[in-house]
């Protein structure tokens, strides 16, 4: 992490009204990481982050692996890739603006991004990597190494800032969304470079 971002674990703010899991701060912004294994209904997630809002922090809201916010549809013992249904609450997180969805495991050390895998009538074998968005029912997961970076001048794959959380496969993502409206095929554009993709995310909006 930069020296001029600091780190805060179940840090009280304002008073205790809100004990984010993790808040990192910089001069001028902060980011309040929500780490939700436990239900969790609409209406309070939807309190949270109005709060969060109302205070200027960005928050950033990681599902847990197992449990009520990870349910599985699917038998992947034939080989097929894992898919996972999205609860009312993912919905409402997707409804409020946020591109993509993530998972944490801090068992394996990694963060999982969520996307629908898509199909364009110009390239029928085609498929491309797309974001979520609230008429889906399923997600697959496309998993990073649990690491990021919060020095805008610094290079990597995930990348950290007061906009909120970019994997690098949130990157991908993005990028092959786009491609999807234009119906040109991933597979014949180059991968990025990790600072490409780096440079990119610092430029969201």
């Amino acid at each position: 992490m930069a020296g001029w971002a600091t780190v805060d674990v179940e840090v009280p703010l304002h008073g205790g009204e809100r004990t984010p899991d993790v808040l990192v701060s910089w001069p001028v912004q902060r980011v309040a990481f929500e780490i939700q294994y436990s239900t969790l209904s609409v209406s309070q997630w939807q309190e949270r982050h109005d709060w969060y809002a109302a205070h200027s922090i960005k928050d950033v809201w990681l599902w847990g692996h197992a449990g009520h916010h990870m349910t599985p549809v699917n038998d992947t013992t034939s080989g097929e890739r894992p898919q996972f249904k999205l609860n009312e609450v993912q919905r409402a997180v997707l409804a409020s603006g946020e591109r993509c969805l993530y998972w944490i495991n801090p068992l394996t050390e990694q963060i999982a991004s969520g996307y629908v895998p898509r199909g364009h009538e110009d390239h029928p074998d085609a498929v491309w990597k797309t974001f979520a968005t609230v008429d889906d029912d399923v997600v697959e997961l496309a998993l990073d190494p649990m690491t990021t970076i919060a020095d805008q001048h610094a290079r990597g794959d995930n990348a950290l800032s007061g906009k909120g959380l970019f994997t690098s496969a949130w990157q991908r993502i993005r990028l092959e969304s786009q491609l999807h409206e234009f119906g040109y095929d991933p597979a014949n554009l180059a991968a990025p470079s990790s600072s490409e993709r780096h440079l990119d995310a610092q430029q969201v909006s």
